[in-house]
């Protein structure tokens, strides 16, 4: 699970720390509109993490709706490079912020599932 949880926060560090820095080598000059830009992964991630979790509860299955949206992430951050427009990359850092973002919310469910007795417990 620890190792699990390194790729959630390594992509979610990496979204939140380079962000900014990767649309502005995109091509967006103005820092109003990087910031205007930096937006719209996070409210796409808004979206998908009700969603996400809606699914996981109506089918009581959770492995799935964390290694998925993980897969998803990566995905998303996998073809970035490649692409050259803006419009391009910032829906593959909509999908990836989508993904990593509900896939952290999914993790949490694990522990007490997996895990029993003092394990399991947060003292």
């Amino acid at each position: 699970m620890a190792a699990i949880y390194f790729c959630i926060v390594l992509g979610q560090y990496g979204l939140t720390f380079w962000l900014p820095t990767i649309i502005r080598k995109s091509g967006v000059a103005d820092p109003l509109w990087v910031g205007l830009f930096t937006a719209i992964p996070y409210r796409c991630a808004i979206i998908a993490l009700p969603l996400i979790g809606m699914s996981a509860d109506r089918r009581r299955e959770r492995r799935l709706h964390l290694a998925i949206p993980m897969l998803v992430a990566a995905a998303g951050f996998a073809v970035l490079p490649t692409l050259g427009s803006i419009p391009a990359s910032i829906v593959c850092l909509s999908i990836a912020a989508a993904g990593i973002l509900a896939s952290s919310s999914q993790f949490w469910s694990l522990p007490t599932a997996l895990l029993g007795g003092m394990s399991a417990e947060s003292e």
